[in-house]
């Protein structure tokens, strides 16, 4: 009898890894409120490349979907990135797992633009 290869070979599964949350920004919304103001300011986020506007992509119920559209003239596919969502009565968590440096500036602009909106309303309810 002889041993072949595939006789010794040992299967090892894939070992899941949870990335911790990276970054994440409470706001005073509840969910209704907060996809309303998501979608609204999500148009004035810019691709720091392209300059091309991100779109809104709908959300279920833990995630937020962003999509920066195909760009033929420099060959960018569509890319969609994805935030995570927390409700919890009137509030509303946003937060991002993913370590990459444009992801977290696009996480940025939309908290930084979210945040001037809430700012404004309530201005002008003064």
């Amino acid at each position: 009898m002889t041993l072949d290869s595939e006789d010794n070979f040992v299967f090892v599964p894939p070992l899941a890894r949870v990335i911790p949350v990276c970054e994440a920004v409470i706001y005073p919304l509840d969910r209704v409120a907060f996809l309303q103001a998501a979608e609204a300011i999500i148009p004035l986020l810019k691709h720091p490349v392209t300059g091309q506007a991100w779109e809104y992509d709908g959300y279920r119920r833990t995630q937020l979907f962003l999509v920066q559209p195909h760009h033929e003239a420099l060959g960018l596919p569509e890319y969609t990135v994805e935030f995570e969502l927390q409700f919890s009565g009137e509030q509303t968590t946003v937060s991002i797992r993913n370590l990459s440096p444009s992801v977290k500036h696009l996480f940025h602009q939309f908290t930084h633009e979210l945040a001037l909106m809430l700012l404004r309303s309530r201005t002008q309810h003064y």
